[in-house]
């Protein structure tokens, strides 16, 4: 019994010199990119994701606020107007900063939500690129972002354990 994993999604560069990167994607494009991936993989209506979860760590020009997790549900256009949503649905965004446990301490979250049946599907999502967009030779991590779309399981054999 737990959350369960609908589909996953990984977006990177691949280009390794300054010279090649010529898109010059953020974080917050390359979370868009593997969430918009995740969610039509996993064949399921945006509609119906609840909750979403921004764990990057590297903010996008070092903003802070309004929080990424809220552009990119803007972005994703996602539970954005309960007055044109079904049945008047929203859909809760936060950013949750926690460094290398940052997608276990999201598990817990969305995990605690949907137990409780306040969330039926949550999608974290994870963008780092360099705040200025480039590459820089003292910045050793891969531009990239990643999606993880979550269900609940009443099923025992199912889900993360403890």
């Amino acid at each position: 019994m737990g959350a369960v994993i609908e589909a996953n999604r990984v977006e990177f560069e691949s280009y390794t010199t300054h010279e090649l990167v010529a898109t010059k994607l953020g974080a917050m494009d390359f979370s868009v990119l593997a969430a918009e991936k995740c969610i039509l993989e996993a064949g399921v209506d945006k509609d119906d994701i609840d909750l979403l979860i921004n764990i990057g760590t590297y903010r996008e020009k070092n903003i802070n606020e309004p929080s990424i997790a809220s552009l990119i549900q803007k972005r994703l256009k996602i539970g954005l107007d309960p007055y044109e949503a079904k049945f008047g649905k929203t859909c809760f965004s936060f950013d949750l900063r926690n460094g290398v446990v940052g997608m276990l301490s999201a598990v817990q979250v969305a995990s605690a939500l949907m137990q409780q049946k306040m969330v039926k599907l949550a999608l974290i999502v994870s963008g780092d690129v360099h705040p200025s967009k480039r590459r820089t030779p003292d910045f050793p991590y891969t531009h990239m972002g990643s999606a993880t779309l979550l269900s609940w399981s009443d099923d025992e054999d199912k889900g993360f354990g403890k």
